[in-house]
C-alpha cells in the first residue's frame, strides 16, 4: 500500500498482542500494538514525555516501548518511566517515551496500550506470519471513498484474486465506524 497508493498519506500495519507487563514488583494486563512510526499521525495522537521509537527500531526489532498514560499510571504511579525496563511476557523491554492521555473510545480506553516496533511485537511476542490490521490515512477527507477503492483494488491484485471473487478482507473508513454506532445507539 505505501508503495502503491497514491491517496494514502500514512499507512502502518497493527499487530495486536495481549500479555502481563512487570516493572518495579507491579503487574498490569494489557495490550500490546506494533506499529510503524507513522501510526501518531494516523491516529492524531500525541507523545507526553519521551520519544518514540524509529525506523531503525523497527528495521532492528529492537525491544523499546511508549506506555499509554493509563499502564504509565498502573506501573510506574506518579514516577517517569522513560528509561526504565519492563517485562511484557516475560521479554525485556525498555520504556522510550509515554503517550499523552487520549482517553475513552468506542473500542475502550485508549490509554490501556503499549505500542511497540511492529517487527518487535510481529516476531518476539505474536506468530511471525500475521498482521491483524492495517490503518491508514488519506491526503485529504474528500478522498476517503476513493482512497478505499485504491486499497481495495491493490489488495485484491496482490492477493491475486480474479473478477467475480469475494474479497478476503474488509476496508472501515471512520465514516462507516461512526454510521455502525450510530445506528447501534439509535
Amino acid at each position: 500500500l505505501e508503495k502503491d497508493a497514491k491517496l494514502l498519506q500514512y499507512v502502518s500495519p497493527q499487530i495486536y498482542a495481549n500479555g502481563q507487563v512487570i516493572a518495579s514488583g507491579k503487574n498490569w494486563s494489557t495490550n500490546i500494538q506494533g506499529v510503524a512510526t507513522n501510526f501518531l499521525e494516523i491516529k492524531n495522537w500525541e507523545m507526553e514525555q519521551g520519544t518514540f521509537f524509529t525506523d531503525r527500531d523497527i528495521r532492528s526489532r529492537k525491544k523499546v516501548a511508549v506506555l499509554g498514560k493509563t499502564v504509565a499510571t498502573e506501573l510506574f504511579g506518579d514516577s517517569d518511566p522513560v528509561g526504565a525496563r519492563i517485562r511484557i511476557r516475560n521479554v525485556p523491554f525498555k520504556v522510550v517515551g509515554v503517550l499523552a492521555e487520549n482517553g475513552e473510545s468506542m473500542m475502550g480506553d485508549q490509554d490501556d496500550t503499549i505500542l511497540a516496533p511492529a517487527t518487535t511485537v510481529l516476531y518476539r511476542l505474536s506468530d511471525g506470519r500475521s498482521v491483524n490490521m492495517i490503518v491508514a490515512s488519506a491526503y485529504e477527507l474528500e478522498q476517503m471513498d476513493a482512497a478505499s477503492e485504491e486499497i481495495t483494488q491493490i489488495l485484491r491484485r496482490k492477493h491475486k484474486l480474479r473478477d467475480g471473487e469475494d474479497d478476503d478482507f474488509s476496508i472501515r473508513s471512520q465514516t462507516d465506524i461512526i454510521d455502525r454506532v450510530t445506528g447501534v445507539t439509535d
